[in-house]
């Protein structure tokens, strides 16, 4: 192979890297589903199991919503979970929430789920203005998770795109014994 077919293959991989999808599997001890996250997201795994990604232009995070049993608790919580992460855990300077709505996301494969959304705007540690979304759903167990995004308010639309279409991606974990 010539210098420059190995250069231009190089291209060619480091190019598609960004298209390759890492699957993330949430609870990491005990999992419930899996995601699908594109291969420019770089995740961690905090210790009280929440899940924080990093992407180009937005920040998106992953909690389970502990002692809630139903859409309606889901919903009454989903404010003082998103303050707390907010400006609690990512140092926000303040954090106003505009509303909650019912939704649902169309997943691959025809079903859909049933979520709530509650959107707002806040002031990060620098004072920058950051479009939040806090989706929550329930699993197949009946469990309740929260799926946040955070980008500029320019990037909002394209958050809110991205963001549906990773939970689209969601399957269900089978943990069956070996």
């Amino acid at each position: 192979m010539t210098g420059k077919a190995i250069a231009l293959a190089l291209i060619a991989v480091t190019a598609s890297t960004a298209l390759l999808a890492n699957s993330i599997e949430y609870p990491p001890d005990n999992a419930e589903f899996f995601l699908q996250l594109s291969g420019d997201f770089k995740t961690k795994t905090n210790p009280d199991g929440s899940l924080i990604g990093i992407g180009p232009k937005m920040v998106i995070a992953l909690s389970a919503m502990s002692g809630v049993k139903d859409a309606t608790a889901a919903k009454a919580r989903l404010p003082e979970l998103t303050r707390s992460l907010f400006t609690k855990t990512l140092l926000f300077q303040e954090l106003q929430v505009q509303g909650i709505a019912d939704g649902t996301i169309a997943r691959e494969g025809g079903d859909g789920f049933a979520v709530k959304v509650l959107t707002a705007m806040g002031k990060n540690s620098d004072g920058r203005s950051v479009a939040i979304t806090a989706t929550a759903f329930s699993s197949e167990q009946e469990h309740y998770f929260v799926f946040f995004t955070a980008a500029r308010p320019e990037d909002k639309e394209e958050a809110g795109k991205t963001g549906r279409e990773i939970l689209a991606t969601m399957t269900t974990a089978t943990n069956e014994e070996d």
